[in-house]
């Protein structure tokens, strides 16, 4: 008992955290938002949000490097951003209740599953130029001796020559957060994020900012803000804050003060 009630405490203690944690990073958020009145293709609050995802590329890189064990370093998907209750990775649902198996409800009342917002946030006939070592962008260098030759002869004076774009690399890009995931070509993407150099051209482009109005984020999981039930624990803290400095971003959609991620 005394075991199980420590357990409970830390466990508790680690959630408030991250919900105080969640509501300084928004703060800092919303003033880099109030103070900024002009920039170029891309809002500095996607600094922040690169410094969110570079936590996680870097915690990827040290497993792939201390480990040497593929099981080790983690695939990032969107899954990490917005959770779904049915957990592909483990082929169980978070939420016993079938009743609970969906996203949210629409405003005709009508349950929207994740599956079905997931296939209506594509852009069609646009092409995004992710550039590397600048942009937020999340790969899986799964194997160890693949990144050690990616780093050795990928870049500027290199036996490989500069980073080129080629038909191995596979992305997506997720806003209104700017966040590339890689799929393909993770080794040689990450060796060009590392030198800072190198595009890469992405046309699987999705926009998730109709989410908004029905989820939300404390931190530690994800509600439905209809009725405030829990739709799924959160997988990744950074990401989970990501998602919540998304709602910010679209929010100055409505207010005449709109935030561009290269201009898209």
């Amino acid at each position: 008992m005394w075991k199980r009630n420590r357990i409970d405490k830390v466990r508790i203690e680690k959630e408030n955290k991250q919900r105080e944690d969640l509501k300084s990073i928004l703060a800092t958020a919303r003033r880099i938002i109030k103070n900024t009145d002009k920039y170029e293709e891309t809002h500095p609050i996607y600094l922040l949000i690169k410094h969110l995802v570079d936590q996680e590329l870097y915690n990827n890189i040290y497993r792939s490097i201390s480990t040497h064990n593929p099981n080790k370093v983690k695939f990032f998907a969107l899954q990490d951003l917005l959770p779904c209750q049915n957990d592909g990775d483990k082929g169980v649902f978070f939420l016993k209740n079938n009743d609970n198996k969906y996203l949210y409800k629409d405003d005709f009342d009508n349950f929207i599953s994740y599956e079905k917002f997931i296939d209506e946030t594509k852009i069609v006939g646009k092409v995004a130029t992710i550039n590397l070592g600048f942009d937020p962008v999340l790969t899986r260098p799964w194997n160890e001796k693949r990144l050690v030759n990616a780093f050795s002869n990928i870049g500027r004076g290199k036996r490989g020559g500069e980073w080129k774009e080629d038909g191995n690399h596979k992305a997506q890009l997720w806003l209104p957060f700017g966040i590339t995931f890689v799929s393909s070509g993770n080794h040689s993407i990450t060796a060009g994020i590392l030198n800072n150099e190198g595009q890469l051209k992405i046309n699987s482009i999705y926009d998730m900012s109709k989410i908004f109005p029905h989820i939300y984020c404390d931190g530690v999981n994800y509600f439905r803000k209809r009725d405030d039930s829990l739709y799924a624990p959160v997988r990744n803290f950074s990401l989970a804050v990501v998602f919540e400095i998304g709602r910010l971003i679209n929010e100055q959609r409505y207010s005449g003060n709109s935030i561009q991620f290269k201009k898209l």
